[in-house]
């Protein structure tokens, strides 16, 4: 399966990454280098001006070089109030020395240690020439690096990207390195980033870095505490035992005890850093409302079709006597009086949809009532008569078929729990929650261990009968025990690679990986995490909450993780002019015919305007 699914795979998906390139073609095709100045600087023809050999590139020599010394000092101190570099106010193009940091910091290492031995001084005499002679060159060559005026750089940069997409077939989901983090990669990201600038991703994830003070116990600790929790992820077991007698508000009621086994308290609270009152929170508070609210929604969808059957069985057959009204024949097809055959397509349509809806109904209830429910009923018809009818649990080890003896001690067991000691605490909570659900008569929660909690319901006995274990799972695993919006569950990987900003080197630091963005919230856990380190996938939610340069620079990682991930190097310089044609307006624009609609109407007021 696998070969076959990489063979389809790459198929389909070839035809999307040469459209991925068209599209990137045509949204840049204008995007070229403009003249700066009146003087052509595509090729160096003249280094002297006239006969007074005056270098012009080389006329704000002394004050490049001080502003030069000066900012590489800021770098170093990495001061965030730093002074605009060089090349903010002098022209890469037109002025020698006018280089970024990096450079004009390596060229000066080389000339100082001189490796090659270039340079001629007293330890290499056999050196090409002086140092002030030869800085110069060099510094030439770089000016001669420099892209020329009118370079097609955006259809460059769109062949750069769109050529290398089409050998990223064959993955699209990628586990990025960490067992828990799964992530979209290959030409779905490229399209998510590129074709679509989707407000909402598929697998949308961040990465924490957490404090350096905080121990490994601790960080885990803090990621325990801001994943999703339910209450099915503390289960240990869960009975429904129903039966048949008399009730608090009917004289004959159909009753369902539930009981919930949790583990043991102090297990869960160490693994998922919670208390045993966030547990008692979600089952007085969330899980019966819950429960209640999905077993009457089942009992009234049951209830609804049994009366429908019986309105249409009864309706089949009239009654002697009595007018049924006008009767309207259907109007015929005139293809069907021609005699055209028909396809059984239509019919083999409904009968499929039948099926399903009939499965879909006994995934959650059974039929209604028959004879022998109705017989069990009638033996009943003495209120203190009570027989169980049904036990059903789920979690737990699987039991052996149970003999007389276990059944009568799995009888004294529920006894047992009938009739425990309530404290004056358990009745106020029970009266609670029997105030907010009118359909519970009975709750009763371990209050000093948090490791089980007995609910009884309590219903008209003419009800139809449901499968109450699936409606009491779907709940447990609806309730959430604690939850922040918009994140799932986090891992935390104490030996994360990045990037070092100062040094360029990578560096190991413990982070913690969350499935799900929320970065809104995470500025309210300073004492864990920096805020100021946050990084995630999602660029819009990054546009709304850092702006639109933290969006650029979003758009450039997740473009490089997209192309590192399948081992494939593109020139930075290409998708720098991507993420900043995408967000030329100040926004997050595609390359689609909306992105380049609003690209139109922009060129189109710029031509009013002038």
């Amino acid at each position: 399966m696998a070969g076959r699914e990489g063979l389809i795979d790459t198929a389909v998906k070839t035809s999307r990454s040469g459209y991925l390139q068209r599209c990137l073609i045509k949204g840049m095709e204008g995007l070229k280098v403009e003249y700066d100045t009146s003087n052509l600087m595509s090729e160096l023809s003249q280094l002297n001006y006239g006969d007074a050999r005056y270098d012009t590139i080389f006329e704000q020599k002394d004050t490049i070089m001080k502003r030069m010394k000066k900012a590489l000092k800021h770098v170093k101190a990495n001061d965030p109030n730093a002074p605009d570099p060089v090349l903010a106010d002098f022209n890469p193009g037109k002025f020698g020395y006018a280089t970024s940091e990096k450079f004009f910091e390596t060229l000066t290492n080389y000339m100082k240690k001189n490796p090659d031995g270039l340079v001629k001084d007293k330890e290499h005499p056999d050196g090409i020439g002086p140092r002030k002679a030869l800085e110069p060159v060099l510094v030439a060559k770089y000016l001669k690096s420099v892209v020329d005026p009118g370079e097609a750089v955006g259809i460059v940069a769109g062949q750069s990207v769109g050529e290398p997409s089409t050998q990223m077939t064959l993955n699209t989901f990628h586990l990025a390195g960490h067992s828990a983090k799964n992530v979209t990669l290959g030409i779905p990201r490229l399209r998510e980033i590129v074709m679509t600038a989707s407000n909402h991703i598929s697998t949308p994830s961040m990465t924490l870095r957490v404090n350096p003070e905080l121990s490994p116990e601790e960080s885990q600790r803090f990621a325990k505490s801001i994943s999703i929790l339910s209450l099915a992820e503390v289960l240990d077991e869960a009975t429904v035992e129903e039966r048949i007698g008399r009730g608090v508000a009917y004289p004959q009621a159909k009753i369902y005890d539930v009981h919930i086994k949790l583990f043991p308290s102090k297990e869960y609270c160490e693994t998922y850093a919670i208390d045993i009152n966030d547990v008692l929170f979600t089952l007085q508070r969330r899980f019966t409302q819950k429960l209640q609210t999905l077993t009457r929604k089942a009992l009234g969808k049951k209830k609804v079709e049994k009366t429908g059957k019986s309105g249409a069985n009864t309706a089949a057959v009239p009654e002697i006597g009595k007018s049924i009204g006008t009767i309207e024949e259907a109007r015929q097809d005139p293809e069907r009086e021609l005699g055209e055959d028909d396809d059984d397509e239509d019919g083999e349509d409904d009968a499929t949809n039948d099926k399903q809806r009939a499965n879909r109904a006994e995934a959650v209830s059974y039929a209604a009532n028959d004879d022998e429910d109705d017989a069990v009923q009638a033996q009943n018809a003495e209120p203190e008569d009570v027989e169980d009818i049904e036990d059903e649990g789920i979690g737990g080890s699987p039991r052996e078929p149970a003999s007389d003896d276990e059944a009568e001690g799995d009888k004294n067991t529920t006894e047992e729990r009938r009739n425990r000691k309530v404290t004056a605490a358990s009745e106020e909570l029970e009266a609670q929650v029997m105030k907010r659900c009118q359909d519970i008569t009975r709750f009763r929660f371990d209050e000093e261990n948090a490791e089980w909690c007995d609910i009884t319901l309590e219903y008209d006995a003419d009800v139809p009968k449901v499968l109450m274990l699936s409606i009491v799972e779907d709940a447990l695993k609806s309730c959430l025990i604690q939850n922040i919006q918009g994140i799932g569950s986090c891992t935390f990987d104490g030996e994360h690679e990045v990037k070092d900003p100062i040094t360029g080197k990578m560096v190991t630091v413990p982070v913690v990986h969350t499935e799900g963005v929320n970065l809104k919230a995470m500025q309210n856990y300073a004492a864990f995490i920096n805020p100021n380190t946050i990084s995630t996938n999602d660029i819009a939610a990054m546009l709304e909450h850092y702006g639109v340069e933290a969006c650029r620079a979003t758009i450039i990682q997740e473009l490089h993780n997209v192309f590192h991930g399948h081992s494939i190097a593109v020139d930075h310089r290409h998708l720098n002019l991507i993420a900043d044609y995408m967000t030329r307006g100040g926004g997050f624009s595609p390359f689609n015919r909306n992105g380049m609609k609003g690209s139109e109407e922009e060129d189109e007021d710029e031509d009013m305007e002038g």
